[in-house]
């Protein structure tokens, strides 16, 4: 105990004699309460809430920073929002209070009352502050602005969401009970088709068969009347049908046994002849009597007269 204090403890003790203790005390709780962990314990403790109370009763002007103060107020928070909102306030006290409000209304679990803590934040006019105050100098300021403004709840959007999302369950429950008919009629249509598809394949194969027989008789009565054509023209057997069993021997045929005449082949005819040609026109008339010829010289009348007649 006889040691001289080291530097720390005499700076320490300087600030202590600058600040008072419960400042100091004030500036460690609003350190711990900074993360949820230490926040929940803070608030767990029964004596808390009105040490903190207790400490706005404090000479020293930056003490109020932190806490609110709660006395002779109609409406929670209703003097902190008029400390804030004054323009005379540090840039750091506004900080310190837009903390103190994103602790306040961001830390609770249950949403119901995370609404009533920002609708008692809203009556006392902080989101139109807000509005106002949202493009300030101070980055710091800025920040805890904007961190509110994300975390906000909006009732009214959330309201229509939940009218639109109840109406678009209702249509899925349509669609759903309408694509459900949709799939038995298609069932039904399916059983259908395959039932006539089976009718179908039944008289196909019923056709077959029949035609197999209608062939198989048809056969036989061209057969038939093959021969029977064959019998009438010449008046002998038909030649046997080709089997598989080898045929009887055939006595060797007679002389008297019919021969068919052999026919020359058919020449073809020869192309028509050309027309003939024009007759020459008729010749003149002859005369009635044909003159004599004169007599030769050095004949006689007589031959010459017999040479004319002839």
């Amino acid at each position: 105990y006889g040691t001289l204090p080291s530097r720390r403890a005499l700076k320490n003790s300087r600030l202590v004699s600058q600040k008072d203790d419960v400042h100091l005390c004030i500036m460690c709780l609003r350190a711990i309460m900074n993360y949820q962990y230490g926040f929940n314990l803070v608030m767990s403790h029964p004596h808390a809430v009105n040490e903190i109370a207790l400490s706005l009763n404090n000479k020293n002007p930056l003490t109020p920073f932190l806490p609110a103060q709660v006395c002779k107020e109609k409406h929670r928070f209703e003097r902190l929002m008029e400390y804030f909102r004054n323009e005379d306030s540090s840039i750091d006290f506004m900080v310190a209070c837009m903390q103190f409000i994103n602790i306040v209304v961001h830390s609770v679990e249950d949403m119901n009352f995370r609404v009533h803590l920002q609708y008692e934040f809203t009556k006392l006019g902080l989101e139109e502050f807000l509005q106002k105050s949202r493009h300030t100098e101070s980055e710091k300021l800025q920040v805890q602005i904007q961190a509110y403004l994300d975390n906000v709840f909006d009732v009214g959007g959330l309201l229509e969401d939940a009218e639109t999302k109840n109406v678009a369950l209702e249509k899925v429950e349509e669609l759903e009970e309408h694509l459900s008919h949709l799939t038995e009629k298609l069932l039904d249509l399916e059983n259908e088709n395959m039932m006539r598809v089976a009718d179908l394949e039944k008289q196909l194969l019923q056709r077959e068969k029949e035609l197999e027989v209608v062939k198989v008789c048809w056969g036989g009565l061209m057969i038939k009347e093959k021969d029977e054509a064959f019998r009438r023209h010449y008046g002998s057997e038909p030649p046997p049908l080709p089997s598989a069993e080898p045929p009887p021997p055939q006595p060797e045929p007679l002389e008297e046994t019919l021969r068919l005449p052999v026919l020359p082949p058919v020449e073809a005819a020869p192309p028509p002849p050309p027309p003939p040609p024009p007759l020459p026109p008729p010749a003149p008339p002859l005369p009635g009597k044909c003159p004599p010829a004169p007599p030769l010289p050095g004949a006689s009348p007589s031959i010459a007269l017999t040479v004319g007649l002839s």
